[in-house]
């Protein structure tokens, strides 16, 4: 088990997120206090929606795999424009083994009414029911479709991204949400030479790339992957986030 020690905060539009307390009482909240589900909604929906205008393979790589904000946004967006999701592949990492296990119980017991569910659960089922609504589609549908994935394996969780947590499973990627803490909390992650290396063995030929931060790193291992940068503005009141694209 990691050393999981986190604090829930509900964020400025109401959605919840995790603070959590590293090493010598360090602490990072995993999305912005100005709103988690707004920010995930403006960084990472675009991937989706480029990758489906593109009719790019569905396959989606997500780093962080958090409180599922976009997993959850990802599956519902395609469930909204009636796509077929019969070749879908979402792989996520996730440092904290404690989330995948707390989401997968989430969707096995879909009940928001059950008693003793944990605090994480019910965050899941908040994220979940914010997704609904803002895509005006059913709760029903959403853990049907989100069960059916984890059981098909179509949906995948990896441990911590690193040189190896792939290697086994070389799959290119359409989509990819790089939504790694920060600097802090993970240094390794924002290393040129590393991401370089992760782009060039998981980004496919067609691939869009998005990811709240603007770092430089990250910047120049996608230029020098071919990747195209677009001008994007951050979330209420960062400067800058990326969207890369690298359509051939």
């Amino acid at each position: 088990m990691s050393n999981f020690n986190y604090k829930i905060q509900i964020t400025a539009d109401g959605s919840p997120s995790l603070e959590l307390i590293g090493p010598r009482n360090t602490a990072e909240t995993m999305h912005s206090k100005a709103g988690a589900f707004e920010e995930s909604l403006y960084i990472y929906l675009r991937v989706v929606k480029s990758v489906v205008e593109q009719d790019l393979p569905l396959s989606f790589y997500s780093l962080g795999l958090g409180l599922g904000y976009n997993e959850f946004i990802l599956i519902s967006y395609l469930i909204s424009v009636k796509t077929d999701m019969s070749q879908l592949k979402i792989v996520s990492s996730e440092h904290h083994p404690e989330l995948i296990d707390q989401l997968k119980l989430t969707v096995q017991n879909h009940s928001e009414d059950r008693e003793n569910i944990s605090p994480i659960q019910a965050c899941y089922h908040q994220v979940i029911k914010l997704c609904t609504e803002y895509f005006k589609i059913s709760k029903t549908e959403l853990y049907t479709k989100v069960s059916e994935l984890i059981q098909n394996n179509q949906w995948e969780f990896h441990s911590a991204l690193n040189q190896s947590c792939l290697a086994k499973n070389n799959i290119r990627f359409s989509g990819i949400f790089y939504d790694a803490f920060s600097e802090q909390f993970a240094e390794d992650l924002w290393q040129e030479k590393f991401l370089t290396e992760f782009l060039k063995t998981h980004a496919a030929k067609n691939c869009i790339v998005s990811s709240y931060a603007a770092k430089g790193t990250l910047r120049r291992a996608l230029e020098a992957q071919g990747f195209q940068l677009k001008k994007s503005s951050g979330f209420k009141g960062k400067r800058e986030s990326t969207n890369a694209v690298r359509l051939n």
